[in-house]
């Protein structure tokens, strides 16, 4: 898959709670149809990497707090995105 075949659906905009959350921004008209969905393409360095979500839950304002797999603490989440990207592109492929 290549960015092409993806489009942007928002941005980690933040770290949220203890338990390793973040806070997506999202950028569509209807976030609902994302509710679902069990991965997210991160845009790293112009290639596309999957990541696996424990779960995605819609906020107000546009925003979503999910959980990736394997990412369990508030330290995890900081590392683990402050070494990929500091607003990596979140794509779909719907």
């Amino acid at each position: 898959m290549n960015i092409e075949q993806c489009f942007q659906l928002g941005y980690v905009a933040k770290v949220h709670g203890l338990q390793g959350e973040v806070q997506l921004k999202l950028d569509v008209d209807d976030p609902s149809p994302y509710e679902e969905l069990e991965h997210l393409f991160l845009e790293m360095n112009g290639r596309l990497v999957p990541y696996f979500l424990e779960h995605l839950v819609l906020q107000p304002g546009d925003r979503a707090l999910t959980k990736f797999e394997d990412v369990e603490d508030v330290e995890m989440a900081s590392a683990w995105w402050a070494k990929e990207s500091i607003s990596p592109c979140l794509c779909s492929h719907h």
